[in-house]
């Protein structure tokens, strides 16, 4: 459950009018279970929007594609609207901004019709359903995709995204490494994958997203004001005695830019950077009290441990996730005890 990016989990209730057969109106309750969630663009603007997980009990775990083909074949899914307006966060929060996404919502609902409108008429030729060869345009933040490119990009983006700390959160400097590898996931699914424009979009959408984490460090850091902070300007890493916080900034960026400008698909280059992150951060554990002895190989085991993840981390598929409500409730159920569910 860490990094959660859901802002408030939420049970929300919501009536809707629906005209009986004598004409009289009724009141349908729905319950969704659900989550907001935050972004916020390159001016500092917040955005939010809203992320179903169930509608009356029923989990929205139905592939979209499937959704999509079920409504050309008039077969209405249940909770239609609910998918489509999950798409829509999971587009709209990677790629908009605080200005564009009422317009990006408007502009992919309407293409989302059109594209239920060319799978009829594909199939109303017999033919079948090829997702990577469908046309319609999708545009979002400006820029136009087909549904697969989008589709596929939102997946890697969020893929990646996941990785990020929530802005906010304290930093150490193997986070600054994970940020360096997610900004070279981008760009070298970019490279492979998009036209310029495109790649443009995802490149400076991602790019904010750290910026944000980053600048995200002084509001954790004030949230900490009820706490003592003892400095010790002599170390030369961790100057937050009782606070692990990477303060070396120059420090930071370097570890960031060993991974920010590597192919994560060429394993030679990600192993070289592995190592080189290796050498740098010998120091940093060091003066944190982490190394070598005759007993132990802490500082080994540690370097070889982030190594370890940072590879795993490359993977076009990798992804923390975060648990939903019911994976949680039924975490705890299992458990005998808080303490199990603690451990």
């Amino acid at each position: 459950m860490k990094k959660n990016l859901a802002k408030d989990t939420i049970m929300a209730i919501t009536y809707s009018n629906i005209v009986s057969h004598d004409g009289a109106q009724e009141i349908k309750l729905v319950t969704h279970l659900g989550y907001s969630l935050d972004s916020i663009d390159n001016d500092g603007k917040l955005f939010s929007s809203h992320h179903y997980e169930s509608v009356n009990g029923s989990t929205l775990d139905k592939s979209f594609e499937d959704v999509l083909l079920d409504k050309s074949r008039n077969k209405e899914p249940e909770y239609y609207n609910y998918y489509v307006e999950n798409f829509l966060t999971d587009i709209t929060m990677n790629f908009s901004t605080a200005s564009t996404i009422v317009n990006d919502k408007s502009s992919l609902k309407s293409s989302i019709n059109d594209l239920i409108k060319e799978i009829k008429e594909t199939t109303s030729k017999g033919a079948s359903v090829n997702f990577d060869n469908l046309k319609t345009k999708f545009t979002v933040n400006g820029v136009d995709f087909t549904f697969k490119e989008l589709s596929d990009a939102s997946r890697v983006f969020s893929n990646a995204k996941s990785i990020l700390k929530n802005p906010g959160s304290t930093l150490v400097y193997r986070d600054y490494a994970e940020m360096g590898l997610v900004k070279s996931k981008v760009s070298s699914y970019v490279q492979k994958n998009l036209n310029k424009e495109q790649g443009d979009l995802l490149k400076s959408s991602m790019s904010t997203k750290i910026a944000n984490v980053i600048k995200g460090q002084n509001e954790a850091l004030y949230n900490l004001q009820g706490i003592k902070i003892y400095v010790n300007s002599n170390n030369k890493y961790y100057k937050f005695q009782n606070v692990a916080v990477a303060t070396n900034v120059d420090y930071a960026n370097k570890i960031m830019d060993v991974f920010a400008n590597i192919d994560t698909n060429d394993q030679n280059a990600l192993k070289s950077a592995c190592n080189q992150y290796k050498s740098i951060m010998t120091p940093v554990y060091t003066e944190y009290e982490i190394y070598n002895t005759a007993n132990n190989s802490a500082l080994t085991e540690i370097l070889n441990d982030d190594k370890d993840t940072l590879m795993n981390m490359a993977d076009e598929n990798f992804k923390i996730r975060t648990l939903s409500i019911s994976e949680v409730r039924a975490y705890i159920k299992s458990r005998e005890n808080i303490i199990d569910t603690i451990r």
